[in-house]
Formats: structure tokens, C-alpha cells, sequence
């Protein structure tokens, strides 16, 4: 990809942390009207400046890129390339000529065994895909299907055309031994689909291989000739059999999106809104937490609300945020097989989304500030450590592990949540009280 005006990043920029900064060609458009001077100027990105170095294509778009306005270098510092716990990142990268798919995974398999040797958890295998299956993900056998489906109605207008056939072509015709021209055929292949042009040639030569005496004494008892009953029979058996693994797919198909439709969310999604609020710009703990509080108040005083909460991933977005965790009285080798999603809410979040509380209570005001912090934990994460018995009261610690880390009770226990979508394996989770975030997703149910 070439940029439109200026230029992109360099290695320096990005490995350095430069505030250089790439401009989509819509905010181009809109915020600059297009000047071509944009090159250079200097731009407030979450209150720090940066300087715009370029423009990109109107029609650039890489995977769900369209509504990217700013591209910035990613920067990541030396603490975190060296961080093997820390991966929250996706890498792209372009095959050279001559390579294959599977020479390239040997070789990352190898690289990443031999770099990841050091860490405390094992070395750990790279998975690799084709940009084209990341870009469909799970909808390639839904596009098969839907493929099928449209070749079987065609086919299926494609045997009624020459069941018609059969009926428009007097047998009579054949006797006069008629021919068709090339040039004709010409034509005729270059503008129809090869499917007519199949399914017609078997009419014609049928009766081109009819004799004026046959044509003329079948024609006179008003039949079209024993002999060709059995293809007419055949294109309609085809045809019936089509129409019925058609209907049946299709029946099929709409009892799956009537599953889909009744499918246990954790959730009530009648009547909910969802909006994104960024929260970059502030930088503490107590003016982050003092914002939320203020915009949920705000948004529960809009009349027809009957409820507002905050959380900092919106369900069915994705499975982002996790990390390691330990249970009280664990011995520190588990650790590198736990791994829980990790959800920040307001006290009133589980209300407002309709969640069910499987045991023991949810947030109050008081667990917002508390010295002694709370979780709840979803019933899969339950099920993994405490069944048969209940997990309230007991605690465990996740992200930092030391001695400087929080040793968090639990004292609820909730139905699980969609994270990710209806087909997607439901992860252990942890939700605590609102705490240091830099986005906040605010859940609103109507009345």
C-alpha cells in the first residue's frame, strides 16, 4: 500500500515511540477538506500532539479497518517485547516469493520454540493463518451452503428450461435435417450461460437422430415418441429430488436460526442499548471512577431508562482482555495453565443486562473503594475449581501474582455471558467492581 500524500512509518518511529501520526482519507476529507498541505501539521491525539506525516488511499481497507480515522506507530516498549505474558497483538506478515504456507509454519514453529524457550510457562507453539480465513473466520461452510443452495435453484431453472425444450421443438425438425451455423453458436455462447446452452443441445439431438418415418408416425399419434419419455422422466426425477434437499436445507436452516434466536445469551437483549465512552484522558484512578459514576447517573436520568451500567469490553465483541490468576493456597506452577477473561463494571451492571445470579449477591456502592476487593465469577469458573462445593469466601489473585498484588473474594457467582459470539467455547471470567480502564461501554435498557 502506498500512501495518497506524504509518506508512512519508519522502523525508528515505531520502535522508538515518535507521535507521527497516518490520516484516513474520510477524516482527510472531513476535518481538512482535503488540503493537500495536511503533510506536516500538528494534530491533539488524547491530548498529546502529533505530527501528521500522511494520507491513506481512499479505497485502502485491511481487515475491519474502514471505520479507522488514525493510524499511529505501535510502539510497544522493551519491557513488553521481552514480556512473554504479553500478548495482545496481531501479526501480519507477507509470504516472499516462492514460499509456501506450510514452509512458513515450520519455520515460525521452530523460531517460536526457540524464543519462547525461556518462558516459565514452556516453550509454546505459533499458530499461522491465511489472511483470507482470519477474513471469513467460521462463515466459510455458511458461504458453501448458501453456494450450494444457489447452484441447486439454477440447476433447478436449468432442467425446467429443458423440460420446455422438449415440449417447443417439433419432432418434425428433424427430418428437414436442419444444422446450426458456427457463427451463430458464436454469439449465442458468448451471451448465454453455459448451463442453457448444455441443457439445449440435448433436444436437438435427439431430434436429429430421428428419421422422417419415426418423426412423422410418432408426431401423428400426438406423442413426442416413446423413446424420449425416459429423459423427460429423468429431468423430472432431477428436478424433484433437487427441490426436495433444497427444501429440506432450508428447513434445516431455519431451525437453526430459530436455535440461534432462542439461544441462551446470559443475558436479556430486549430494549438494550450499548454505546463507547474512551476514557484516555484521564489518567488516574479517582477521575476515571468519578466520570463513569457521573455519565451512568446521567444516562439512568434520560427518561424511558429504567436502568444504566458500565463495563469495559461490550459482550459478543471479542475475548481480549485476559490474564493469569491464582488461587489462594496454589502452588505457583498451576498458574501457567489459568487463564480468566477480566471484566471491569459498575455495581448496577448485572441488573441493567438482565444477568442471573447463580449465588451469593452482586456489587454495592461500597465494593467500589473498598480495601478488601470483590469479585463475581461466571458458573464456568466456578465449575473449574469449586464443584461441589461453594466458592463464596474464597480468594484468589490475577494479573499481578506478587506480593504487591490485590487478593480478591468472591462473593457472587453468575450465569455465564456470550463473550464472543453464539458458536464461541463460553471462557472462565472475573468481574470486579469499575476500576483502571481506558474504555468504558455503557449498557442502557429502555422501557
Amino acid at each position: 500500500m502506498h500512501p495518497l500524500l506524504g509518506r508512512v512509518f519508519t522502523e525508528e518511529e515505531d520502535e522508538k515511540g515518535v507521535r507521527v501520526a497516518v490520516l484516513s482519507y474520510g477524516l482527510w476529507q472531513r476535518r481538512f477538506g482535503g488540503s493537500a498541505d495536511v503533510v506536516g501539521r500538528s494534530i491533539s491525539l488524547n491530548d498529546e500532539p502529533y505530527e501528521v506525516i500522511g494520507v491513506l488511499p481512499k479505497a485502502f481497507y485491511f481487515l475491519p479497518s474502514r471505520d479507522i480515522e488514525v493510524w499511529m506507530p505501535a510502539s510497544f516498549p522493551p519491557w513488553m517485547r521481552r514480556n512473554f505474558t504479553w500478548h495482545d497483538a496481531n501479526i501480519v506478515a507477507r509470504l516472499k516469493p516462492g514460499i509456501t504456507l506450510d514452509h512458513a509454519r515450520k519455520s515460525m514453529a521452530a523460531l517460536s520454540l526457540e524464543v519462547t524457550a525461556k518462558d516459565f510457562r514452556g516453550p509454546h507453539p505459533v499458530e499461522i493463518y491465511p489472511l483470507r480465513d482470519e477474513m471469513t473466520g467460521k462463515m466459510q461452510m455458511a458461504l458453501v451452503v448458501l453456494l450450494c443452495a444457489a447452484g441447486a435453484l439454477l440447476l433447478i431453472a436449468c432442467v425446467n428450461l429443458a423440460n420446455l425444450l422438449e415440449a417447443l421443438v417439433p419432432d418434425a425438425m428433424g427430418a428437414a435435417r436442419l444444422s446450426l451455423d458456427w457463427r451463430v453458436l458464436a454469439v449465442a455462447a458468448s451471451a448465454a450461460i453455459s448451463a442453457a446452452v448444455i441443457l439445449g443441445i440435448a433436444p436437438a439431438l435427439r431430434s436429429s437422430r430421428a428419421t422422417p418415418q419415426e418423426s412423422l408416425r410418432d408426431g401423428s399419434r400426438g406423442s413426442a415418441g416413446a423413446r424420449s419419455h425416459w429423459f423427460q422422466h429423468a429431468l423430472i426425477v432431477l428436478e424433484t429430488s433437487l427441490a426436495v434437499i433444497l427444501l429440506t436445507c432450508g428447513g434445516l436452516l431455519l431451525q437453526t436460526f430459530e436455535h440461534l434466536r432462542n439461544a441462551d445469551l446470559g443475558l436479556r437483549s430486549a430494549k438494550l442499548l450499548t454505546f463507547e465512552t474512551p476514557l484516555f484522558r484521564y489518567k488516574d484512578f479517582d477521575r476515571r471512577v468519578a466520570f463513569l459514576n457521573a455519565e451512568v447517573e446521567k444516562v439512568r436520568a434520560v427518561p424511558g431508562v429504567v436502568g444504566a451500567g458500565s463495563i469495559n469490553l461490550i459482550p459478543f465483541t471479542n475475548q481480549a482482555s485476559a490474564t493469569f490468576y491464582r488461587l489462594e493456597g496454589q502452588p505457583g506452577e498451576v498458574v501457567a495453565t489459568q487463564v480468566a477473561l477480566i471484566r471491569n463494571v459498575s455495581r448496577d451492571y448485572f441488573s441493567t443486562v438482565g444477568a442471573q445470579l447463580r449465588e451469593g449477591r452482586s456489587f454495592s456502592p461500597a465494593d467500589q473503594r473498598s480495601d478488601s476487593p470483590v469479585a463475581v465469577v461466571n458458573q464456568v469458573f466456578a465449575d473449574r475449581h469449586f464443584t461441589g462445593r461453594s466458592p463464596l469466601g474464597q480468594r484468589f489473585k490475577f494479573g499481578s501474582l506478587g506480593s504487591k498484588g490485590y487478593w480478591y473474594t468472591i462473593v457472587g457467582v453468575v450465569k455465564p455471558m456470550r463473550e464472543s459470539g453464539v458458536l464461541e467455547e463460553v471462557k472462565p471470567s472475573c468481574i470486579v467492581c469499575t476500576s483502571n480502564t481506558t474504555r468504558s461501554a455503557t449498557s442502557t435498557r429502555v422501557s
